[in-house]
Parts: C-alpha cells; structure tokens; sequence
C-alpha cells in the first residue's frame, strides 16, 4: 500500500481472508481501499435511491434487476455472477441501505465449449439470485450469457408505487441516462 489509496477492480481477492488482510494493511497504511462498484454511479441507480430515500412511494419491497446478453466471448475467466450479477448484489445492498439474510442461487452452464456445437466458458452463464432482507423484502436478480438480445433492467416495487429502469442502449425511446419510468397507484393498487 505505501499509503497510496487503491480502487480495485471486482473481485478485491479470492477469498475473505485475504481480504482482511488487504483492508488491514490499507488501514496500518492510512490509504483508501475500495471495489469499483459502478453501479452506484449509473444515473437510473441514483435517481432510484434519492427517490426511495424520500420514500415517495412508500417503503420499497422488492427489487428485480435483469441483465441478460448473448455471450461475447471476451470473459472466459469467471462466470455471469462475477462479471455482471455482483454489481446487481452490492445494488440491492445499497438500495435496501442493509445486508441480506437469506441468499439462494440456481446457475447453470448450457454454453459449455465442451458440448457439441457451443463455444462458451467453463464458469456460470446464467443464475437466478434471490436475496432475503428484512422484513420480507427481496432482491431477485437473473443475468445470463445466453439470451440472444440485451436486455438491461431495474424494477423496485414499493408500497404505493414502482420504479423501472431500462438502461439507454437497450431503450426503445432515445434518452440521455436511460429511461426511468415512475408509476404510482392512484387509488391504491388496480
């Protein structure tokens, strides 16, 4: 560290342990340490939790976050949970402002190059994430490498109303930070 702050690209370490160490040295150091979360920047994400933050529509429940693309063959060290859904994690962590309780996955790899006629990745190429938080709120997250077209997608239903965001390059309206379309019930939900 030599006291030179650091932000590293996901994943911090292969394992806990060393990422302990890494944020005790960083610490003896006196130097910032953190992950590149960039999704806490996205527009759509900010504008989602300044809006939650004022509870406009109540308090939130559930969030579904979709990430689905046809493989481009540039990852072939880690799977779609590593590359794309652990933005979606630290997402709901952020969203909810708390840390689950219950975390249940089902993954699956249907692009394996060892199968007859697929060129794909030994890792995960798709998964279906559902996360527990308190008070029965959920975050369910699918991603995968195998839908034949992107698709890029955030719901957060809360009690009087739902926020969905479509990121920009998969808007079918022309916009400048995606489209982010606010719904709320009128007279209660239809």
């Amino acid at each position: 560290c030599n006291g030179i702050s650091t932000l590293d690209e996901k994943q911090l370490t292969d394992s806990s342990y060393q990422g302990e160490e890494l944020v005790n040295l960083a610490r003896d150091n006196k130097a910032a340490l953190t992950v590149g979360f960039v999704e806490r920047f996205n527009p759509i994400i900010i504008n989602i939790k300044e809006n939650l933050q004022k509870q406009i529509f109540g308090d939130p429940l559930l969030i579904e976050f979709q990430r689905e693309n046809r493989w481009a063959g540039v990852t072939k060290d880690i799977g779609v949970i590593l590359d794309s859904s652990v933005h979606d994690i630290d997402g709901a962590r952020w969203l909810f402002n708390e840390e689950p309780n219950i975390v249940f996955a089902r993954t699956g790899n249907v692009l394996n190059p060892k199968a007859t006629g697929f060129v794909g990745t030994d890792y995960e190429d798709f998964a279906t994430i559902i996360l527990g938080f308190k008070n029965g709120k959920t975050a369910i997250i699918i991603a995968n490498w195998i839908t034949p077209y992107k698709v890029r997608k955030i719901s957060v239903t809360c009690t009087d109303g739902i926020f969905i965001g479509v990121h920009e390059d998969v808007a079918a309206i022309p916009t400048i930070h995606g489209l982010l379309s606010i719904i709320r019930y009128i007279d209660g939900p239809v």
